[in-house]
């Protein structure tokens, strides 16, 4: 299940796993950790906004008779893309991720494993999204064109009209691939 605020969707699962998976879980999420070849696939979906996996043994005080994995997203799109994405650019990663939860059906064929999902999705009670309209590439690149702003506004002041024409020329080149 997906929550949507304008352009962002935001999802969140939580699955049983199998004994010993958690422990295969901080395994793989320790070698994320130090070596940043394991989540560089990942880091390069410019859409994400946020993933983040946690697991869950208790609530409260109170012991569960499994430990759940929980899954929680934000990106641009909608949750059948994002899917897509996954199962194209990183399926060795979810399989890695993804195998250890109770009846988990296996990447392909993908209907069966968006069904699953969609089993383990959770409403999500209270969703805010600061940018909801700007996709995460937009935004990026707003800041970008913020960064070459504020470093020309500090450097104009003194400048004569020649010399101000100029630097904004230069200016308004390096911000064009943001614009």
């Amino acid at each position: 299940m997906a929550n949507r605020d304008g352009k962002v969707t935001a999802t969140t699962m939580l699955m049983p796993l199998r004994r010993g998976w958690p422990l295969w879980c901080r395994v793989l999420w320790w070698a994320a950790e130090r070596f940043p070849s394991v989540p560089a696939p990942l880091r390069r979906q410019s859409f994400i906004h946020i993933a983040r996996w946690s697991l869950v043994d208790r609530l409260g005080d109170e012991p569960l008779d499994h430990t759940f994995l929980y899954f929680e997203s934000n990106f641009d799109d909608s949750l059948e893309a994002y899917i897509d994405v996954f199962l194209k650019a990183v399926p060795w990663r979810m399989r890695m991720q993804w195998a250890g939860a109770v009846d988990y059906p296996g990447l392909y064929p993908s209907a069966e494993y968006r069904d699953w999902s969609d089993d383990h999705a959770n409403e999500v009670q209270h969703y805010y999204s600061r940018y909801s309209n700007a996709s995460t590439s937009e935004v990026a690149a707003a800041l970008e064109v913020c960064d070459r702003l504020d470093r020309f506004e500090a450097g104009a002041t003194t400048l004569d009209d020649e010399a101000f024409r100029a630097r904004y020329r230069v200016l308004l080149s390096e911000v064009s691939r943001w614009l």
